[in-house]
């Protein structure tokens, strides 16, 4: 009988290093918690992600990050007449996370490592958050957490890209943006897109005038030169000669 509650120590629980992200440690201990006497945990992919909760893209790259990472491993399941089934995930052992006292030699290091870490996700969240909101409105701590995850992955400059061109589709899933990075991703070099910014969307045809106000405009031009040609301004004598005449008639 599984038990109703799941001992977490303290060390695991307050760490900010041993996971990528707060995604990758919450689908460990979902893991555990459905995890039996043997350590193995056969959850699909769509009840993880209901319980996180977030996407099953996420639920699938945490998963192999926690493999990697030796949190968790693998292990294939099979049927009885030999056929393969769902995989199962067998939780391993918890390594307590060391405390700064623990190791005096190496603290200032690790802490440097992790500050610098900290300081780089927090400049990245803070720039797609901003290109996000600009393109589609108020993001969601999920959204966050999302655009986090693809930044691991892709570069930034294909993510705003992305971003960008939800906005001109008008369409608010995040599965939008990432099927445009993943598209990105698997095209060429020379086929990838800049970035574009809001001042080269101000120059698309939307934003541009006819050829034909061009060509009003010089035809207007040019019929101001040729009457400015024709305008006679008389000179000081031409002038006093006029004046003298016209008070010779008045006498």
């Amino acid at each position: 009988m599984q038990a109703s509650y799941l001992p977490v120590p303290h060390t695991l629980l307050r760490s900010g290093t041993a996971f990528a992200s707060v995604h990758e440690k919450m689908i460990y201990l979902i893991l555990e918690s459905f995890s039996g006497q043997d350590g193995q945990a056969f959850p699909s992919y769509q009840t993880i992600a209901d319980a996180v909760p977030c996407s099953k893209s996420t639920v699938k790259s945490c998963i192999q990050s926690l493999i990697a990472s030796g949190w968790i491993e693998k292990v294939e399941r099979f049927t009885k007449h030999g056929g393969q089934t769902s995989n199962a995930y067998r939780v391993l052992p918890h390594v307590d996370t060391p405390s700064p006292a623990s190791h005096e030699t190496t603290a200032p290091e690790t802490s440097a490592d992790s500050e610098e870490e900290v300081l780089k996700k927090t400049s990245l969240k803070k720039e797609l958050v901003q290109q996000y909101e600009s393109n589609l409105g108020k993001v969601s701590p999920r959204i966050e957490q999302e655009l986090l995850l693809l930044a691991n992955e892709h570069p930034i400059e294909r993510i705003q890209y992305a971003i960008e061109e939800a906005g001109r589709a008008n369409s608010r899933h995040f599965g939008y943006i990432e099927q445009v990075v993943k598209r990105l991703a698997t095209g060429s070099a020379s086929e990838r897109p800049k970035q574009v910014t809001k001042r080269s969307r101000r120059n698309n045809s939307l934003f541009q005038l006819p050829n034909w106000v061009e060509r009003e405009k010089e035809a207007q031009r040019a019929y101001e030169a040729k009457q400015q040609e024709r305008q006679v301004i008389p000179d000081d004598d031409e002038i006093a000669a006029l004046l003298h005449t016209l008070t010779r008639e008045g006498a």
